[in-house]
């Protein structure tokens, strides 16, 4: 009953049906989620940045790969990098720049959210004409499967597109912040006076540094799951072959694989779009002095 009052309430203060309201609701609870597990996570975020900055400031181990050949020496993992981050500044120092990592994904989500509900209320036919969106992947055809594919790929990058351009500025703040631990500095502090500080110096496009990077490995990443879960899924039906629909342990098998292929593609794709990240954030730092 809260969940269809709030819906409610937001259909009447922004025009929207009872569908979009549901959707913006559903939406606003996972991003809210989401952005939690991201702010108890972000020392893993730190550490990645800080190794993608190329900050190797801990000793090396020494050991040998999988317990066998000669000793050899080794960089410290994720780990032992965040146990020495935590001796050496404290939890301060692994929450750095986590205001403005909450503020990106925010901005980004909703802004990512918002730009969807706006497609499909007014240009439903980009990408495509919206047919066969319920079907199961059974019932479609390849050229019907490819199209649905297509389809959801181009919207979602022209959302995804217009969220990564507007949350930039605080990833850029984020970025900085974790980077000047490196030299010992508070040029950045919080997120409003960061934003005075760039804008300040660089003007304008010290908000955007390192986005082209950011846009390619976002499009990599689009692009480059929803093909490997097409790819696998057509793989599957076609070894089942057309009796599949009469059979209940394979057709449960096709769900459980699905889950599982939509939590792991990402995974996989990240090897292909990592080092345009890379290039990204080191692109975050141009120009910070």
């Amino acid at each position: 009953m809260a969940t269809t009052g709030h819906a409610r309430r937001r259909r009447h203060c922004c025009g929207m049906n009872d569908e979009e309201a549901a959707k913006a609701d559903k939406y606003g609870r996972e991003l809210i989620v989401k952005t939690g597990v991201s702010a108890v996570l972000y020392p893993l975020a730190n550490i990645k940045t800080l190794f993608q900055l190329g900050y190797e400031p801990f000793p090396l181990s020494t050991g040998k790969m999988f317990g066998i050949g000669r000793e050899a020496y080794f960089l410290p993992n994720g780990f032992s990098y965040g146990r020495n981050m935590l001796k050496k500044h404290g939890w301060s120092g692994l929450y750095n720049g986590v205001d403005a990592a909450i503020v990106a994904t925010l901005v980004g989500g909703s802004v990512s959210f918002a730009t969807s509900m706006y497609l499909d209320r007014y240009f439903p036919d980009i990408g495509g004409k919206p047919v066969n969106l319920e079907k199961e992947e059974r019932e479609l055809s390849e050229e019907e499967s490819v199209r649905r594919l297509v389809r959801s790929a181009i919207r979602e990058t022209a959302a995804r597109t217009v969220g990564v351009i507007v949350a930039r500025p605080f990833t850029v703040i984020m970025v900085r912040k974790v980077a000047q631990l490196i030299g010992g500095e508070m040029k950045y502090g919080d997120v409003i006076s960061s934003l005075y500080v760039i804008g300040r110096e660089e003007g304008p496009k010290g908000y955007f540094s390192g986005l082209v990077p950011q846009l390619i490995a976002e499009f990599i990443t689009i692009w480059g799951v929803h093909s490997l879960i097409y790819v696998i899924e057509r793989g599957m039906l076609h070894i089942q072959g057309p009796d599949h629909v009469e059979d209940a342990e394979k057709e449960e098998l096709m769900t459980s694989t699905k889950k599982v292929l939509h939590l792991v593609a990402p995974f996989i794709v990240n090897t292909f779009s990592y080092p345009y990240t890379v290039v990204s954030t080191v692109m975050a730092v141009t120009g910070s002095g």
